[in-house]
């Protein structure tokens, strides 16, 4: 896979976000990557005011680009605003990608709109640049598709192509399928991380399998440890320890497992799940079950303690830094509602330095936060705002836009915050 780097996004009619609003990634001062994107964009507002709203319009466009035609049966699932239920919604989005052209392996911008209701698509498009030149790759017009010049398809793929294209999916994911369109194959190959959305990550909870997953990249484990040390919570190992269940156990397992589809073992409480999914790699009389346990340095001595005896906060930043370094690591994008929940702010703004100081690979951190302490860690272009208007639609702005503000990147914006300067706040409070 490689990495997707948003420059631009708007949408329109998209839950509580009625009017066109704006998202710019490449404003403000220069950038210390090549690309000159902003590589952490932070959102705050008061309760409701919009901000898992514009996460979940950038992951549903991400996903739908990428996923929907193998992943819609019926009605596309989004919902347009309250009140506009029978209009359209709208998105347009630009991002760069790592793409091979003219023999050469570079950044390549590109363009995608797209309108749509719950039941069909409307409109499509794809464009891509060279040399500050846009070139159409498809444009769909209900059922009516056009490729671009420099489009070849084969001409027996041409009928099918249109016949098969789906009312309810995305051009690009379709057109992925075929070998000859490239273009489309380089749009769909990215990664893209969330918590929100019809990709989301299970809230990024800790357990048994995050565990076995991380052991078995030592690179990245002896990272997360590296970062932990530095954070200073207390834990100087991660082991994962064999236990045997008795034959009584393991027959209510092997039972469990022959009742039940695979996808079903993740709706189970962690403890009993984890022995099934021991069980279904390598089954035998006796489960093999593996448990977590974290060595501390107490008084000179160390002492090991199980998963309960360690704070929800310790486990979250686990699990939060490992996808971070990978995230790093693949040039990926990550999208994260309420960052900072069960976390200390410093813990918090040590994450977030990372896409600052380590991010060779233009990755970006997409997120929403309450505490106004985070952003100290923000550039006025990266803070942006969620407000309710009158009529109770999300506006989003950022601290950038208030032209009156002299000075505003050396202003304390926390400090203007919190004295209301930016507004986003409760109101009548």
């Amino acid at each position: 896979m490689e990495n997707i780097v948003i420059k631009y996004f708007m949408v329109e009619n998209f839950r509580s976000i009625m009017k066109e609003n704006i998202l710019e990634f490449d404003t403000g001062i220069t950038r210390q990557n090549s690309l000159n994107i902003n590589p952490v964009i932070g959102f705050v507002g008061a309760n409701a005011s919009g901000k898992t709203t514009i996460l979940e319009a950038i992951s549903f466009v991400l996903w739908f680009m990428k996923d929907s035609y193998l992943n819609i049966n019926d009605s596309i699932p989004f919902s347009p605003f309250v009140i506009n239920s029978d209009l359209p919604s709208k998105f347009h989005i630009i991002f760069s990608k790592q793409s091979t052209t003219d023999d050469q392996y570079k950044y390549i911008d590109y363009e995608y709109e797209l309108i749509l209701t719950t039941n069909k698509v409307i409109y499509e498009s794809l464009h891509y640049y060279t040399d500050n030149h846009k070139n159409m790759v498809y444009i769909r017009n209900d059922d009516n598709v056009t490729f671009g010049s420099n489009i070849s398809i084969p001409a027996n793929d041409i009928t099918i192509f249109k016949k098969d294209l789906k009312y309810n999916s995305s051009i690009i994911s379709y057109a992925a399928m075929y070998p000859s369109q490239e273009i489309a194959i380089a749009c769909k190959n990215y990664n893209f991380t969330s918590n929100v959305g019809l990709s989301k990550l299970d809230k990024f909870e800790f357990n048994e399998f995050f565990v076995h997953d991380l052991l078995k990249n030592k690179v990245l484990f002896d990272r997360v440890l590296e970062y932990i040390k530095v954070a200073d919570i207390g834990i100087d190992d991660i082991i994962l320890t064999d236990d045997l269940l008795d034959k009584n156990e393991s027959e209510e397992i092997k039972q469990t497992v022959h009742e039940m589809n695979p996808d079903e073992i993740f709706t189970l409480n962690n403890d009993f799940a984890k022995r099934v999914y021991e069980y279904k790699k390598k089954p035998s009389s006796l489960v093999i079950v593996k448990d977590v346990h974290f060595d501390h340095r107490i008084g000179g001595k160390k002492i090991s303690f199980d998963k309960k005896m360690e704070s929800s906060g310790t486990l979250k930043f686990l699990v939060l830094l490992s996808h971070i370094l990978t995230n790093l690591d693949d040039g990926a994008l990550l999208i994260l509602d309420e960052i900072e929940l069960h976390l200390h702010q410093d813990l918090i703004c040590m994450l977030i330095d990372l896409y600052k100081t380590e991010n060779t690979n233009n990755a970006q951190l997409i997120f929403s936060f309450h505490n106004p302490a985070i952003m100290k860690m923000l550039l006025p272009d990266e803070l942006w705002f969620t407000e309710k208007t009158d009529n109770g639609d999300t506006a989003i702005f950022s601290a950038s836009h208030f032209e009156d503000i002299q000075d505003v990147h050396d202003k304390d914006l926390e400090k203007l915050y919190r004295i209301g300067r930016f507004g986003a706040k409760p109101r009548g409070i």
